[in-house]
């Protein structure tokens, strides 16, 4: 009996270091090929001088853009790898990504543009890039989105922006507004009535628009989608499209 149970928990020890090698070798497994890699933020810190408007140019990412209270631009990018395996381990290649991204800016006719330089051959696929521009109020905004969440609000300057697939946030108090969206949804509140013409559409969705609450404007079916239009009294533009997704648009002084 005595040998029986020393030769049981000599096999139940062998097991235990056979399971404990299969668990390490594939932690080893996994991790071949993988490198630490923490969120990594990128900045920038710009004078206004000379410049009237921001172009900001994004393949993927959520792109926040709010006024500053110093005069200058703040530019921070912000990448961080999705879903590591254990604690901070990545891929190379996403490592290799948030190590040597950088931050480009060129200046033209008062316009400062803005985008993200990848490392040669690799793509944002993995890695989350989050965006947070902050501009002195009165700058004009231009920004491209091929896919991801834009936020914009707080500038008074006019909005252009063109997005692929995500959902468009607008809130200002005055300015110009023209924004292209593909698929998603756009949502916008201008707090002013210096508007003139007011334009929405969706291609697949619908279309509204309230004035200090009450709905407004002239809307048509057209096909699958809806056309809105409104007159304001004002100077200022308003044109909000949308292929595939719905468009909301709010006029309010309250």
């Amino acid at each position: 009996m005595g040998y029986a149970h020393e030769a049981a928990l000599g096999m139940g020890a062998d097991m235990t270091r056979m399971r404990l090698f299969a668990v390490v070798s594939v932690v080893l497994l996994l991790c071949t090929g993988c490198t630490r890699t923490p969120p990594r933020t990128v900045s920038l810190l710009l004078p206004r001088t000379g410049l009237q408007s921001v172009a900001l140019d994004v393949d993927a990412g959520d792109v926040t853009v709010q006024p500053s209270g110093d005069g200058t631009i703040h530019v921070d990018v912000t990448l961080t790898p999705a879903k590591p395996l254990i604690g901070n381990w990545t891929s190379l290649r996403k490592g290799r990504l948030v190590r040597e991204a950088k931050l480009t800016q060129t200046s033209k006719d008062g316009t400062l543009a803005l985008a993200l330089v990848l490392p040669a051959g690799v793509d944002t696929e993995g890695v989350s890039v989050m965006w947070s521009v902050l501009l002195p109020p009165v700058m004009h905004v231009h920004a491209r989105l091929n896919a991801g969440h834009l936020e914009i609000g707080g500038v008074a300057g006019g909005v252009e922006a063109k997005v692929g697939a995500g959902d468009v946030e607008i809130g200002v108090p005055y300015g110009a507004v023209d924004v292209g969206l593909d698929t998603g949804n756009i949502d916008a509140i201008l707090h002013s009535m210096d508007y003139g013409l007011v334009s929405l559409s969706t291609d697949v969705g619908k279309a509204s628009l309230s004035v200090n609450g009450a709905a407004a404007g002239s809307t048509q079916q057209s096909g699958l989608g809806q056309k809105l239009s409104y007159q304001g009294s004002g100077s200022a533009l308003v044109k909000l499209e949308v292929k595939a997704g719905d468009v909301s648009l709010s006029l309010d002084t309250r």
